[in-house]
């Protein structure tokens, strides 16, 4: 049988969890393969990127009908359903992904600053006028949406991540962007009790002369100021010059203005800019296709 696409699997989703017990989203996926009674080549069947594509699909759902507000996210990777999710399938509420693009709390999440480019794209192609657009606009837009869409799963799964796992990730994230000279011997993490501070260490140079202290975030609310002169002061106990401060949430103004007038070079990073690095330099993600846009060569034609 063939996997059931994201519509035809939303309501058999949601009735996994009608019990309003909290469970892993593994778990999950496991109960929806068993209910559908999936033969082991559909469990097994996986994208170019390497993702199972059930698991795949149900990770969207996932992510669709949080931001419906059907779902909450008691901790890393468990789901259950809010009282508005069990009202909806208790009353057998004839739910589609139509409804769920109809609902207050999702709306509000497309019209945020890094779902506004998907929800402008959906707007042009429901409109007549979608003719005054080229082919090449509508392309990059199209890229645009798929790359915002991108963005922010990844950053979920960043952020339902272990915290040792988000050190890891940071420090290769810092090598995959060149420092340590690209070398992962030249990068470690330092997380744990007793770490000073300092979450991951990168060796600008064989010797260590230049080294480069990273402390990694992983926090829901904003970063404020005090958090920064923590690390400041950390830096200070390390006599270090060069430190980076990456979370999965963001600064607060006064964190970022503090950080601009010290006299060490101390670079914030927030969640969205994180994601975006993490896609520019190949970090958590795989490429799955490529399109070359041709255009017409004028000189070609005028040197006939």
């Amino acid at each position: 049988m063939a996997i059931p696409q994201i519509s035809e699997l939303l309501p058999v989703f949601l009735q996994q969890l009608q019990d309003g017990n909290t469970y892993k989203m593994a778990t999950v996926i496991e109960r929806v393969a068993d209910y559908l009674a999936l033969p082991p080549e559909d469990r097994q069947a996986i994208l170019k990127s390497g993702e199972p594509v059930i698991a795949n699909r149900l990770w969207w759902l996932n992510t669709h009908c949080y931001h419906a507000g059907l779902l909450e996210r008691p901790s890393r990777g468990e789901v259950r359903l809010t009282a508005k999710g069990l009202d909806v399938v208790r009353e057998h509420v004839p739910i589609s992904m139509a409804w769920i693009r109809q609902q207050p709390e999702y709306q509000v999440w497309t019209q945020s600053s890094r779902n506004r480019t998907a929800a402008a794209v959906a707007a042009v192609s429901a409109d007549a006028d979608v003719a005054d657009k080229t082919p090449l606009e509508v392309l990059e837009a199209n890229h645009r949406d798929v790359r915002n869409s991108l963005a922010d799963e990844l950053l979920e799964r960043v952020r339902m991540s272990t915290p040792s796992a988000f050190e890891r990730l940071v420090v290769k994230l810092l090598v995959a962007m060149g420092y340590g000279g690209g070398q992962d011997t030249a990068a470690h993490v330092v997380g744990g009790s007793g770490d000073g501070g300092i979450d991951g260490v990168i060796n600008a140079d064989p010797l260590g002369l230049d080294v480069l202290y990273v402390q990694a975030k992983q926090w829901q609310d904003t970063v404020g100021e005090p958090v920064v002169r923590d690390f400041v002061g950390s830096l200070v106990g390390k006599h270090a010059t060069k430190g980076v401060l990456i979370t999965t949430s963001a600064f607060s103004a006064h964190a970022v203005s503090y950080s601009k007038g010290l006299p060490q070079k101390v670079i914030l990073i927030d969640g969205d800019r994180l994601v975006d690095f993490m896609i520019q330099f190949g970090v958590g993600v795989t490429e799955v296709a490529s399109y070359i846009v041709h255009r017409v060569d004028g000189d070609f034609f005028e040197e006939l």
